[in-house]
């Protein structure tokens, strides 16, 4: 592992487990970041809570606190760059990106997607509706994918996937629950390979 740490910024607006184990691992010493930032448009979400706990300091911006879109994407890319953010990780964030932003961070703003992409990808294909969809088709196999992000939903690069078999008698919810459990441990390992692999 080297001894230079990354400068990251999570996004969530959920319950904050994804963002709970990157944290751990952080405090473990087995992750070179630097938390500097959580962003989040749910100010009462869980990872709210978490990020407090850990002294990680939070940013809520949100369509309420900024209803005007370019000043929100201006808002947003100005604390990142004054945080001197190098590294975006979205974990369970509910809301598209300011294409500035993207731009912005190119080619290190990462995310990950219930589904072996390109299947059951796109709009409106997040959480429970993936699960559903590959219940519906009666898929035999589902998993999880780590990608960059992109200008358009869930066609960034693919860096990393995980596939797991679809049993006769799953369910949305019990898929949903064994993809999240691969979904931490893939993302965390992604991410620690892509970070003392190259500078960030």
């Amino acid at each position: 592992m080297n001894n230079v740490t990354t400068n990251v910024a999570f996004f969530a607006s959920g319950g904050g487990s994804t963002f709970e184990a990157f944290i751990t691992e952080v405090e473990k010493g087995t992750l070179p970041l630097t938390p500097k930032l959580l962003v989040t448009n749910n100010s009462s979400c869980g990872a709210v809570e978490i990020a407090r706990e850990h002294s990680v300091e939070v940013l809520h911006i949100s369509s309420k606190t900024h209803p005007n879109e370019k000043e929100f994407a201006k808002t947003l890319l100005e604390t990142l760059l004054k945080h001197n953010v190098t590294l975006l990780l979205l974990v369970g964030y509910m809301k598209k990106l300011p294409i500035e932003v993207i731009s912005q961070f190119e080619g290190s703003l990462y995310n990950t997607h219930p589904s072996l992409l390109p299947k059951y990808g796109g709009k409106g294909m997040f959480g429970i509706h993936v699960h559903s969809a590959i219940i519906e088709n009666k898929e035999s196999e589902t998993g999880v994918t780590i990608h960059l992000v992109s200008k358009e939903y869930d066609e960034g690069e693919i860096v990393a996937q995980k596939s797991l078999k679809v049993y006769p008698y799953d369910t949305p919810e019990t898929l949903q629950e064994k993809v999240k459990a691969i979904e931490r441990e893939l993302y965390i390992h992604t991410i620690r390979s892509i970070v003392n692999s190259k500078s960030i």
